[in-house]
């Protein structure tokens, strides 16, 4: 028998070591990952890797993926996951991984502090976690990244040491503590090793796939481009509209010929050759010359086609602007473009260049020919300071407010009451004070007309009878702009119809002036002083008449890094950061965080520009007294001259720079100066080198966030109208700047509200304190406590106080609280039990002292229970149960129910009332009071349990506060009846005064 013990014993623990021991790494090849492949990411700038494979079947219970990834093929660190429903698995039949576009290489808040193994992973394997927040670790394996630090915007500034790097130049040296992540990505021709495992809803992880290395390569771009041509022949001007290829960011340069049709099998043979021949060379017989196999020219200019004006049409070149679409406008005239006449004959070719030079070409759509008067309307718009938010919104506004139909409808079985339902587009430049309709037959009948002054977005109006149940008409709108004597014109206009199919009326798309507004878009390009021009790409419909743009604070800066510190655990970055642009040179003002060789390096410019005039007069002396190679010396000397104006300029453009002059007349603050003399003291620096970074900071983080705008009106198919730069008064380019404001106007009629009971309530105190009886309506609930309590004595039961579902913050909680003191004293002065469940902890111990006071006060200390005021539970439904059981055990007489309830309240009540207890119920919860009502004696609703404590105190500053509650009741209802007056009138400025919720 005991033998048998013991073996069973020793069974039973090793089962449970089975199951409680770490997870490890399964042998052999069940769960391993197969046909994983790894291969260098298309179309791209040779930063970016490509991963593949084949999900594991849905019963391995898989619930993520994780990648790794090294540099050899013995340390692989975990890079990413994927996530998996386990019963759900994967859909297709492949997963994917790009590594690229700079994933997370270490992840401060994640990463172990040193090396460590995968967990559960077998002995000399391969795999470990991420990439520690080791400082020697993450320097071997910079110079296979390109590595980018993300940190706060102020430990840049704040943190940054000056260092020197091995290369002897100056860098920020910045404590890695400080940075979010470390950002990185691939390397062309660099190999990388990958490989993926699957973990399943036990936490195990199953074996990793073999592992698989691959190079990145900078290879041609792809040719998904979409471009849109338009010739307008009355101006003489060709429009070209495009949308980027997938991998744009690594295109330099946007080219467009036009190609005659005959020559399209030679192109589609050409580009056979170069989908073939990704790495090598242009193949462009069609422009009249070929690049040579494995020929990557170094200049983006330097021609890669010798005879292409002899066989297609050039027509633009213009450089990538990194819009999600782009634009360009082309003079025929100005550029000396002749266009064929038989323009059907040809075919627009649009190539990309990037910028190892490798070109990728493409068919655009066919030509559109259209008339001058088809082009957008450019409407008027401005922008403005957002009002009422924390400065980080500007609001731009197009055109005037607008207004469409979005539902139409019948109301009545007759079908002769028709129910429009409508939508505002609003914006700063008007407001609609008034919108008029108006309905027509196809043919121009007249059906009648409404107007709507309270723009609740719903209008009606009746047909005549002749058109009941029409199936088919039109709406044209009008509207009356504030501040505007007359209305518009009936501009805004839709066709109605009804689907037979599927039952009810379709409004058409939206005319406003003649123009589709449904099939316009405006593309807002927006610049900060700190950008070299502007970029669109922010695009709203034409419909929408305002557009929001954030403008965020300087958060996170993203550093290129160059290099660690492992003695000092320092990440070295670029100290110099860009503070402002010269407006007319476009150069910019380039800062650094250390004063001291920010002023040595303009010292060392001066210097060699010194040295490059010395070197010009030496030339140019040399020059006239010279007998011979006067072209040569003369070449030279130009040459020197372009770079001096050059350097010149740019040294000029910093020391003339508005910032950079108030920084050198900084000088410290007087009471710092005062000091120093006074206890005599050296002067300060004149500026302190603090100061003066704090000074280029502040200006280079509010010219980040002062912004221009123009706009570009476009109908997506090539015909395109783009505005200058937002102007001014004075006729400059206008830079708004999003400021905060102090005060939230939409609060002013609160602020009123306030003051004006503030004064009420001092009137009413100020009255009670004479002596005067304010007469206060007897409440039915109220008045029964006394009677419920002394029913409770007589019958020699105790009464329950349940203060409700509710916690300290919440106002409901605090008037029950200050009722239980009213009922706590009447049960002292009658010696009755009270007993308090309660569903929140933080409530109970204030409720006991609630409860001990109110005995104290009513002279019987010792009859206070501590033990009778308790906690229950912080569920909701356990709670009820508790509650329930109190009531039964005890026999409670009188039950009170006061505060904030949910569901519960109709089972607690129901007990009471089958327990035969007198039950009074006071709530703020609409949802409970039809049960309160029909299942309750007493119920308390709204003010009515708010004024409960005022009136059952009788004390007169309570009293008071009540009373001035009346006196606003009856202000808020002459306001009532003065806004329906005035609205009924038509004049809705009143009700409009108020906020609306």
């Amino acid at each position: 028998m005991k033998v048998w013990l013991i073996k069973t014993g020793i069974l039973l623990i090793g089962l449970f070591l089975l199951l409680t021991l770490p997870a490890t790494q399964e042998p052999g090849s069940q769960g391993k990952i197969t046909e994983f492949t790894v291969v260098d990411n298309p179309n791209d700038d040779g930063a970016g890797i490509l991963l593949s494979w084949k999900p594991l079947d849905d019963r391995e219970r898989v619930i993520e993926y994780r990648i790794y990834r090294g540099v050899s093929s013995d340390t692989l660190f975990q890079i990413g996951t994927i996530e998996v429903d386990p019963k759900a698995g994967i859909s297709g039949d492949r997963l994917y991984y790009y590594d690229k576009d700079y994933q997370v290489l270490v992840d401060m808040e994640t990463a172990p502090g040193r090396l460590r193994k995968e967990k559960g992973v077998a002995p000399g394997s391969p795999l470990f976690r991420q990439m520690p927040r080791d400082i020697k670790v993450i320097e071997r394996f910079l110079p296979y990244f390109t590595t980018l630090g993300m940190l706060k915007n102020s430990a840049y500034f704040e943190a940054s040491r000056q260092v020197t790097g091995v290369d002897g130049e100056t860098y920020a040296g910045v404590p890695l503590r400080e940075f979010t992540a470390l950002l990185a990505n691939p390397i062309a021709d660099s190999t990388y090793f990958y490989t993926v495992l699957a973990v399943n809803e036990r936490g195990r992880l199953l074996p990793h796939a073999d592992i698989k290395s691959a190079v990145p390569v900078d290879d041609r771009p792809d040719t998904t481009s979409v471009l849109t041509t338009a010739l307008i022949p009355d101006d003489n001007e060709v429009y070209f509209e495009w949308v980027p290829s997938i991998g744009s960011p690594d295109i330099y340069l946007w080219s467009a010929w036009l190609m005659p049709r005959s020559l399209l099998p030679a192109y589609h043979a050409q580009q056979e050759l170069n989908h073939k021949n990704p790495y090598d060379g242009n193949y462009s017989a069609w422009q009249g010359s070929r690049v040579a196999e494995g020929k990557r020219p170094n200049d983006p200019y330097d021609g890669n086609y010798s005879a292409w004006q002899e066989r297609a049409v050039p027509l633009f070149q213009q450089e990538n602007s990194f819009a999600p679409v782009q634009y360009h406008k082309l003079d025929l005239k100005h550029n000396a473009i002749p266009l064929p006449p038989n323009l059907e004959d040809f075919v627009t070719v649009f190539g990309c260049m990037d910028y190892a030079g490798l070109w990728a070409f493409n068919l655009g759509k066919d030509i559109r020919i259209a008339h001058s008067g088809e082009l957008p309307h450019l409407p008027p718009f401005n922008v403005e300071n957002e009002h009422n938010n924390k400065g980080d919104t500007l609001v731009l506004s197009f055109g005037r407010p607008i207004a469409y139909v979005t539902k139409v409808g019948f109301a009545d079985q007759a079908q002769r009451r028709v129910l429009i339902n409508y939508e505002l587009s609003n914006n700063r430049n008007n407001e609609i004070a008034s919108i008029h309709f108006q309905l027509e037959t196809p043919d121009g009948r007249m059906l009648g007309g409404a107007s709507d002054h309270y723009l609740d977005r719903i209008v009606s109006l009746r047909l005549p009878a002749e058109f009941a149940g029409i199936r088919q008409f039109n709406v044209r709108i009008g509207f009356h702009y504030k501040g505007e004597k007359s209305r518009t014109e009936m501009y805004v206009s839709q066709s109605i119809s009804f689907d037979e199919e599927n039952k009810l009326f379709v409004p058409s798309d939206v005319f406003s002036s003649g123009e589709n507004l449904s099939r316009i878009t405006y593309d807002i390009a927006s610049r900060s002083r700190l950008a070299a021009d502007y970029a669109s790409g922010k695009r709203i419909g034409a419909i929408s008449r305002v557009y929001d743009e954030i403008i965020p604070f300087p958060s996170d800066v993203n550093k290129s890094v160059y290099g660690v510190d492992t003695a000092r655990s320092l990440v070295n970055l670029d100290h110099r950061f860009t503070v402002d642009v010269d407006p007319e040179s476009q150069t910019p003002f380039r800062a650094s965080l250390f004063r001291d060789w920010f002023e040595q390096d303009l010292e060392q410019q001066q210097n060699d520009l010194n040295d490059l005039k010395t070197q010009l007069a030496v030339r140019q002396a040399a020059l006239r007294q010279a007998t011979g190679g006067y072209e040569t010396n003369r070449s030279e000397i130009d040459s020197l001259q372009q770079v001096i104006s050059l350097k010149q300029s740019m040294l000029d453009a910093t020391r003339n720079n508005p910032v950079y002059v108030e920084g050198e007349l900084q000088s410290p603050p007087k009471w710092k100066r005062f000091w120093r003399k006074l206890f005599g003291l050296s002067p300060l620096a004149d500026p302190s080198p603090q100061r003066w970074l704090k000074l280029m900071r502040r200006y280079a983080e509010d010219n980040s966030r002062t912004v221009s705008y123009k706009l570009i009106v476009t109908d997506g198919n090539g015909l395109f109208v783009e505005s200058e730069p937002l102007t001014d008064a004075e006729g400059k380019v206008q830079w708004t700047f999003p400021t905060p404001d102090w005060f939230d106007s939409t609060k002013t009629v609160t602020l009123i509200g306030t003051i004006l009971f503030t004064l009420l309530v001092v009137f009413a105190v100020i009255q009670s304190r004479r002596g005067k009886d304010f007469y206060i309506r007897p409440i039915a609930g109220l008045h029964e406590i006394d009677n419920a309590v002394g029913r409770a004595t007589e019958m020699g039961r105790p009464i329950m106080f349940v203060p409700g579902w509710g916690t300290l913050g919440d106002v409901c909680t605090i008037a029950s609280l200050m009722i239980l003191n009213q009922v706590a004293r009447k049960s002292a002065e009658y010696d009755t039990r009270i007993i308090s469940p309660h569903c929140d902890y933080m409530v109970m111990p204030l409720a006991q002292e609630i409860v001990k006071s109110a005995y104290s006060e009513a002279g019987r200390p010792d009859a206070f229970n501590q033990n009778d005021v308790f906690f229950i539970t912080y569920d909701q439904f356990p709670f009820a149960a508790g509650v329930n059981g109190i009531t039964i055990r005890e026999r409670v007489a009188t039950v009170f129910y006061m505060g904030y309830f949910n569901a519960e309240a109709l089972l607690m009540t129901e007990t009471g009332n089958a327990g035969g207890a007198i039950q009074i119920a006071g709530t703020d919860a609409i949802t409970q009071i039809p049960f309160f009502i029909t299942t309750c004696d007493y119920t308390l609703m709204g003010e009515e349990y708010y004024a409960a404590s005022a009136y059952m105190s009788q004390d007169a500053d309570l009293i008071s506060a009540l009373k001035a509650q009346d006196y606003l009741k009856v202000i808020i209802i002459l306001g009532l009846i003065i806004g329906a007056a005035f609205s009924t009138l038509n004049y809705t400025g009143f009700i409009n005064a108020f906020p609306i919720e």
